[in-house]
C-alpha cells in the first residue's frame, strides 16, 4: 500500500507540473498571432512606403543613385516580411509539435530566421522607421528566446512521458495491490470454511 501511495503522489506532482507548463505554453502561443500581424501591418506599411517613394524617384531625372538606394530599401523590406512569414509559421510548429526530436532542428530555423531579419532591420536607414519595426519584431522575436517557445515545449514533452511513467507505475503497485486483496480474500474463505467444517463435525 505504501509503494502505491508513493506512486500516486508521484503521478500527482508530475500532472500538476505539466499543467503549468503548459498553461505557460499555451500563453506563448497565443501571443504569436497578434505579434506577427502587428509587425505584418507595420512591414506592409512601409512596403507601401518604399514603392510610393520609389516611383516619384522614377519620375525624376538624374536620381540614378537615388533611386538604386530605394530599390535596395524596397528590397530588403519586402525580405524581411518573407523571414517573417517563415518565423512564425516555425514558432507555431514549435508550439504544437509533439515529436520532441524535431525541436532541436526546429530552435536552430529559427535562430536563422531571426538573424536575418535583425540583419536587415539594421540596414534601414530612416532611425524612426527602424525603431518602429524593431519594437514590433521584438515582441514577435522574444517569443523564442533561452527559455522561449522551444524550451517550454520540451520540458512539456519530457513531463508528458513522465507523467505516462508515473501512470503507468501506479497502475502496476494497483495491479500488485488488487493481487495481494484478492489472494487475501481468498485464504480468508478457505480458512472460514475449514473453520466451519471443523464446528459443524464437533456438533454431530
Amino acid at each position: 500500500r505504501n509503494a502505491l501511495v508513493q506512486r500516486l503522489d508521484a503521478l500527482n506532482e508530475v500532472v500538476k507540473d505539466r499543467i503549468s507548463i503548459s498553461v505557460e505554453r499555451l500563453t506563448l502561443a497565443s501571443a504569436i498571432q497578434p505579434a506577427y500581424q502587428a509587425l505584418h501591418n507595420g512591414l506592409t506599411s512601409a512596403i507601401a512606403d518604399a514603392n510610393s517613394d520609389l516611383m516619384t524617384t522614377r519620375t525624376q531625372a538624374g536620381m540614378d543613385a537615388a533611386l538604386n538606394g530605394k530599390l535596395e530599401s524596397l528590397r530588403r523590406l519586402s525580405e524581411m516580411e518573407s523571414e517573417s512569414n517563415l518565423l512564425v509559421g516555425l514558432l507555431t510548429e514549435a508550439a504544437l509539435i509533439n515529436d520532441s526530436s524535431r525541436l532541436a532542428s526546429l530552435r536552430d530555423l529559427i535562430k536563422a530566421a531571426k538573424e536575418k531579419i535583425e540583419a536587415k532591420l539594421n540596414t534601414i536607414s530612416d532611425p524612426a522607421q527602424q525603431k518602429k519595426l524593431a519594437a514590433l519584431y521584438n515582441d514577435l522575436g522574444t517569443i523564442e528566446t533561452s527559455d522561449g517557445i522551444i524550451a517550454t515545449r520540451t520540458y512539456e514533452l519530457n513531463r508528458l512521458h513522465d507523467a505516462d511513467v508515473a501512470f503507468e507505475n501506479a497502475q502496476s503497485e494497483t495491479a500488485k495491490l488488487k493481487k495481494a486483496v484478492d489472494n487475501m480474500v481468498e485464504l480468508q474463505g478457505r480458512t472460514a470454511q475449514a473453520i466451519f467444517i471443523y464446528v459443524d463435525q464437533r456438533i454431530r
